[in-house]
């Protein structure tokens, strides 16, 4: 079961983003090490969350990672994974980190395959909105 609290959640967004700890965690990471492309993410996700995801797949930054899976990345090789919870109307990122050369590789494979279980499953819970380490850079 993969705990997810709300990143950008409520009516002024189309598409509600929550995210796991592990996924935040990262994305803080890489915030704090590359401030100027992080909050461009950051700002990106916004964007999408604000407009609806699903305008957006195949576009921009969303692209396809497997049969319910999407990526979010830019040309830096840093990933934020994740999907669909049910509905277009909430993403999930589950996962993040970056990705250790230009092909996809085991390591990928296997994170996205553990997406698409959790996914399939919807062995996810949503839980109190909450950061898990440090104040949200938001």
């Amino acid at each position: 079961m993969v705990a997810v609290h709300g990143y950008f959640v409520g009516p002024d967004y189309r598409t509600e983003v929550w995210i796991s700890a592990r996924a935040e965690n990262e994305l803080h990471k890489y915030i704090r090490r590359n401030k100027r492309f992080g909050s461009q993410l950051e700002r990106t996700i916004k964007r999408y969350a604000e407009s609806g995801f699903a305008q957006w797949e195949e576009k921009g930054i969303l692209r396809r990672e497997g049969a319910r899976s999407w990526r979010l990345g830019r040309s830096d090789l840093f990933r934020l994974l994740g999907g669909y919870g049910g509905s277009k109307e909430k993403f999930l990122i589950l996962d993040a980190g970056r990705k250790p050369g230009q092909r996809r590789g085991r390591l990928i494979d296997e994170r996205v395959a553990e997406i698409e279980r959790t996914l399939e499953a919807c062995d996810w819970v949503e839980v109190a909105n909450e950061p898990t380490d440090e104040a949200n850079p938001r």
